[in-house]
């Protein structure tokens, strides 16, 4: 596996610990799932590679309900707002708005 899709694997799945940890654990799956898939989106975006673009481009366009609604609708919420926002929401509510 190509380190590049490795860590954002790994961070998408350190996100879910943090979620688990911090968060409520009866969060919806679009949530959750959009919120680890933002996460390892922002870090495949900084790195600046072809090979970054390429997986990153993969998130933009899932058209699966839970993985890429999920990520638009996070992603949508962290430009209207912040990332410390995102990370408060998943502490207190439990859906997507």
């Amino acid at each position: 596996m190509p380190g590049t899709l490795f860590a954002s694997i790994m961070i998408h799945e350190l996100m879910h610990v943090w979620i688990y940890q911090n968060g409520k654990n009866d969060s919806d799956k679009d949530l959750v799932e959009g919120s680890c898939n933002y996460i390892s989106f922002e870090y495949l975006s900084r790195l600046n590679s072809k090979e970054s673009e390429y997986y990153a481009e993969q998130i933009l366009t899932d058209e699966d309900p839970i993985y890429g609604e999920g990520f638009r609708k996070v992603r949508k919420m962290v430009e209207q707002n912040s990332l410390i926002y995102l990370l408060e929401y998943l502490r207190f509510d439990t859906s997507l708005p």
